[in-house]
């Protein structure tokens, strides 16, 4: 499992090369928690507005909105 940052107009796009991901940026003392998005949400959150990893031939993406103090990174997948 890999991953790659690049700075982008609005944040940090941030691509994964794994088979399932789930991203943990943390900024400003503040944590975010990034997982793919799913056609089915059992949630007891309201999540509709939520911003999740997009799937892509090589994995997943997303674009972070700021500069990343620490992103983590946890996979199903070794390196």
């Amino acid at each position: 499992m890999n991953y790659r940052t690049q700075e982008v107009e609005n944040g940090t796009l941030i691509k994964v090369e794994a088979d399932e991901a789930a991203v943990i940026v943390k900024e400003n003392g503040e944590e975010r928690i990034y997982l793919p998005s799913t056609s089915h949400n059992d949630s007891t959150y309201y999540t509709s507005d939520t911003k999740s990893l997009q799937q892509s031939q090589q994995g997943f993406s997303v674009v972070h909105n700021g500069q990343p103090d620490s992103i983590k990174v946890f996979s199903t997948q070794e390196n």
